[in-house]
């Protein structure tokens, strides 16, 4: 059909014809919708690459590695659990060393007892030798008293050889603290001794397929242009819109020892955008093939970029204990994977097998 249809425009190619863009823009935007919804075009069978045995439609699209990232990871980290023991161990030391203080204390206080008693004693000694006194001192300028004081002095003295409580108390003290002193020196030889754990761990997405694409419509068509020393053909635009497309993808995370998680994850999206170019071109013979003849020439398919919930995945990593930084890189791949394919491949395949059937469909009759 190409080939005599570059026949017939060779013979008529001084024939000029008169495009009424209205009538014709509107026959284009007709006659697309109603291939694209054709049995013929949705029912079209094709395979995204030639390593996937999966077969796909227009309406579902379905994926085997073209779209597939993954990758894993090692680190060293202290091993916590091993500390939090020596914590644990330490504390417990420490908690002996105050109980041990605190008994130590209880027997020091008993000897307070014996020298407060002993103070006492002293005390009411030096009164009763000063109540004595009063007759003496006025004529020796006091000594009787001051040797009262002298006497409760040594005898003070006295009690504090007899009954040594802050000696007591100060070997409590110290022995408290070097019992924590010797709990501290434990606890950095048992850190020392935990050293450091690998932890591993990883990620895969995959796309495992697109459905609704089948439901493109084509909204408006424009820009009719004739081509520079073409006659008779004419470059034309066109604005496409999908009403919902689907992408279901695979996700797959884990790091040891907790069990991996894994699931599909499905991303909804309304009203996708897309654009066409094409090119009309008219033929005119006098016979029933005269009239107006359409290919598509490129095709894109704005398909959802973000196949993957964020929030739920950021969840997910959450609990497993993983570093959101560990997938960001593999989702920003997966998405531009994704978006490649779809300006791609996936146009690619949609504009042939639209173009498959306008080969040989005559969109509207020309008038010659």
């Amino acid at each position: 059909m190409k080939k005599l249809i570059k026949h017939i425009k060779d013979l008529f190619k001084k024939q000029k014809v008169s495009l009424d863009p209205n009538s014709v823009e509107g026959k284009v935007l007709t006659a697309l919708n109603t291939i694209i919804q054709s049995p013929a075009i949705q029912g079209m069978e094709f395979k995204v690459s030639s390593k996937c045995d999966k077969t796909s439609v227009i309406n579902d699209i379905e994926f085997c590695d073209e779209v597939y990232v993954h990758d894993s990871y090692e680190e060293q980290t202290l091993n916590n659990t091993c500390i939090d023991a020596c914590k644990v161990t330490r504390d417990a030391a420490k908690d002996i060393c105050d109980a041990t203080r605190a008994t130590c204390n209880t027997g020091c206080d008993a000897v307070k007892v014996g020298y407060d008693a002993c103070i006492g004693t002293c005390d009411v000694t030096r009164q009763a030798c000063k109540g004595g006194c009063s007759a003496v001192d006025w004529t020796c300028n006091g000594c009787c008293s001051k040797g009262c004081d002298s006497a409760s002095s040594s005898c003070k003295s006295g009690c504090n050889s007899a009954f040594p409580y802050q000696s007591c108390t100060d070997g409590c003290n110290k022995m408290s603290s070097d019992c924590k002193s010797g709990a501290d020196s434990m606890y950095n030889v048992c850190v020392d001794a935990c050293g450091y754990l690998t932890i591993t761990g990883g990620y895969s997405f995959r796309l495992l397929n697109i459905k609704g694409v089948g439901t493109i419509q084509v909204t408006n068509v424009y820009d009719m242009v004739p081509k520079e020393n073409e006659l008779n053909v004419f470059s034309v635009s066109m604005d496409l819109n999908v009403p919902q497309v689907i992408a279901n993808s695979y996700y797959k995370l884990w790091q040891d020892p907790i069990p991996a998680v894994e699931g599909n994850l499905p991303v909804v999206a309304t009203d996708v955008k897309g654009s066409a170019k094409g090119t009309l071109t008219i033929v005119c013979d006098g016979s029933d093939e005269s009239g107006y003849y359409l290919q598509l020439d490129s095709l894109t398919i704005e398909i959802p970029t973000n196949i993957y919930d964020s929030n739920a995945l950021t969840q997910l990593v959450y609990a497993l204990g993983m570093e959101v930084e560990y997938v960001t890189g593999g989702i920003v791949d997966m998405n531009q994977m994704l978006l490649d394919m779809a300006n791609g491949m996936l146009a690619d395949e949609v504009m042939k097998v639209i173009n498959d059937i306008l080969d040989d469909m005559k969109i509207a009759d020309a008038n010659c």
